[in-house]
């Protein structure tokens, strides 16, 4: 996201019953950060009772997305990865503990859920900071450590937050132990960059990382971000209502796109459309005329609606198969190639069809017959535990 001004930005709201004060607390202070691997927090106000910030928003895939997929390979995160990751964290934690002060009531949230590695080689701490007694060097370098262990392993912990940090005897353990003796980040940094004296680990490794765990190619990611930025641009300008009450603190422009009127906590992502740095306010959005493009709307969905019936009426007899899945599935129907990838919707004659799903990576597939009924959607969903080891086909 460094150099130059962000491409997208995340907007949050939250409102009782959830903690506001805290909440508010926490975004100011990371508001100090200035960090690569920190988002920085760019806007902050209130709006009533609720109040909302502004970030940056962190492209690109979470670690522990990317450990769930190679576990699923039985594969682990090379060493030179997790170590130059782990030395990146470790880099933005010593900021964080440089920047708060220690008797500020907030602790570090280090997990990798919230770890983002971009296929460009960046690495991302989101939501680094939580409500707290205090900074603690020892439990973040213990963190650090667990994270380690957990992308060298492949073992996923059930508590992201383990004080009693990685096993005993594993790598990470060895390298944290000096430093959480001695309560400092530097040692830990220390250690892994004697582990990895000459063998210069770069950025370079993690974007690899990023296309061998995701392997759709850079034509199907630039798409996505694409599509993100129309639905955001729509998004912002959205005939919205505009909180009068945050326009006393911040700027109203930003505060109307930011602000939604959903209860409790509320995310948005919207484009940056000008220089935060130059105090340039976003554009606020135009209102429209709401009956009138309510109606359009649904004499537009009743004309469509129709031309459905009509076009089923007339149409050979063909059904849906929609096909869910949490991971990218390849998708071959009666034996055609290139396939298509899940989750998908399949429009096919009705009759009985030959489904073959690969997993990317690992060679395992299975095959199924379904039969399709015209005119009736087969709704077919895939969990990871479809593709564990012990079910492999």
């Amino acid at each position: 996201m460094r150099p130059g001004e962000p491409d997208l930005l995340l907007l949050k709201r939250v409102a009782p019953p959830a903690d506001v004060r805290a909440f508010l607390a926490t975004v100011e202070l990371e508001r100090r950060f200035d960090h690569p691997v920190l988002c920085r927090q760019l806007e902050t106000g209130r709006d009533g009772e609720a109040a909302f910030s502004v970030r940056e928003l962190a492209l690109g895939k979470d670690l522990r997305g990317i450990v769930r997929r190679l576990v699923l390979q039985q594969q682990a995160v090379d060493e030179a990865t997790a170590l130059w990751v782990t030395r990146e964290l470790c880099l933005a934690v010593e900021h964080i503990h440089q920047r708060v002060k220690a008797q500020e009531a907030v602790r570090c949230q280090i997990r990798t859920r919230s770890v983002v590695l971009s296929d460009d080689g960046a690495v991302h701490l989101v939501g680094p900071l939580a409500p707290g007694s205090g900074l603690d060097a020892p439990a973040d370098i213990r963190a650090l450590g667990l994270g380690l262990h957990e992308m060298l392993t492949g073992t996923l912990s059930a508590s992201e937050q383990d004080a009693a940090g990685p096993p005993a005897g594993s790598v990470a353990a060895g390298l944290i132990e000096r430093a959480v003796v001695e309560r400092s980040l530097a040692r830990l940094r220390e250690a892994i960059e004697e582990r990895t004296a000459g063998k210069t680990p770069t950025g370079q490794c993690v974007a690899e990382l990023v296309k061998r765990v995701f392997p759709r190619g850079r034509q199907t990611e630039d798409a996505w971000r694409a599509n993100l930025r129309t639905a955001a641009r729509s998004a912002a300008f959205s005939d919205t209502t505009v909180p009068r009450a945050a326009a006393a603190e911040v700027r109203p422009e930003a505060a109307s796109a930011a602000l939604q009127t959903n209860p409790e906590e509320t995310t948005r992502v919207v484009p940056a459309l000008a220089s935060t740095r130059t105090g340039a306010a976003l554009p606020a959005p135009t209102r429209l005329p709401v009956r009138g493009i309510a109606f359009a709307l649904v004499a537009i969905v009743c004309g469509l609606f129709a031309v459905y019936r009509l076009v089923v009426l007339f149409s050979p007899a063909q059904g849906r198969v929609v096909v869910r899945s949490e991971l990218p599935i390849e998708v071959v129907v009666d034996g055609v190639t290139p396939g298509q990838w899940a989750p998908c919707d399949l429009v096919l004659p009705q009759g009985r069809h030959h489904f073959l799903f690969r997993f990317p990576g690992s060679g395992r597939e299975f095959k199924r017959e379904i039969d399709v009924p015209p005119h009736e959607v087969v709704e077919l969903r895939l969990r990871d535990r479809d593709f564990s080891p012990a079910k492999a086909p």
